[in-house]
């Protein structure tokens, strides 16, 4: 059984937040264990993102 997330972002929120965190990475002079916490949080949405779209897609 898939595991029920903790909590849910619409997919434009996502988008909007996946915008702030590329120009936080473009622009800001970032620790590494900022840089690699805002890297792997990107990976996340875009994983969540995918899957989701994968869903619609096999559902219809």
């Amino acid at each position: 059984m898939p595991k029920k997330p903790a909590w849910i972002m619409s997919e434009t929120d996502a988008f909007d937040l996946l915008n702030a965190i590329d120009e936080r990475l473009a622009t800001a002079r970032l620790g590494q264990q900022q840089h690699d916490l805002l890297v792997r949080l990107q990976s996340l949405l875009e994983d969540d993102l995918g899957g989701e779209r994968a869903m619609r897609t096999l559902l219809g």
